[in-house]
């Protein structure tokens, strides 16, 4: 087993009610759903359902390799924009995410993600959103047990740094129209 905590922050330029209805807004899902779609996989499938106070999500496809991927993420159900407060203030909505790789020769990785961003406030109408993913991972290869999660920290450095920039657009604190990068 091999278990991991990775932080990642970044200041948007937006107050925080704005930043987290921007966030947490089901367009998200919706962008989610549609950059899923476009991978170039067969097989893919793509249910969500609500049980017991949570969404589950359900995503799956089949790589041109031949790897059977599947993920489910679980977040609580909440209106647009309401999220868990702390005493503080701090806006932290919670999410988590179970994944599998099937290879064609039968082995199996499997990962398990707790997903927590915080929103907190800032002077100046700014809002800083720390992401913290802890993540435990089974049948991990030989190999990869010693390298440390580089590649997944820059990964989602950038993407925290693409969504923050979207927010900050369609907020109207943010001048340029620049392409945002399609991470994932």
């Amino acid at each position: 087993m091999r278990s991991s905590t990775m932080h990642v922050q970044a200041t948007v330029r937006g107050d925080l009610e704005s930043v987290v209805c921007w966030w947490t807004s089901p367009e998200r899902r919706e962008e989610r759903r549609a950059r899923h779609e476009s991978l170039d996989v067969s097989d893919f499938r793509y249910e969500e359902t609500l049980e017991d106070g949570q969404r589950v999500t359900e995503t799956g496809w089949t790589t041109r390799r031949g790897v059977q991927v599947s993920v489910r993420t679980v977040s609580p159900i909440r209106p647009d924009g309401v999220v868990e407060r702390a005493p503080d203030g701090r806006a932290v909505p919670r999410g988590q995410v179970f994944h599998s790789n099937r290879w064609p020769n039968g082995s199996e990785q499997l990962s398990r993600a707790e997903s927590v961003v915080e929103f907190s406030e800032l002077s100046g109408s700014r809002t800083r959103v720390r992401l913290t993913v802890t993540r435990s991972q089974e049948r991990v290869p030989r190999w990869e047990r010693s390298f440390p999660l580089h590649d997944e920290r820059h990964h989602a450095r950038i993407h925290l740094k693409d969504y923050s920039a979207r927010c900050e657009y369609d907020l109207g604190t943010r001048k340029s129209a620049k392409r945002w990068l399609a991470v994932y």
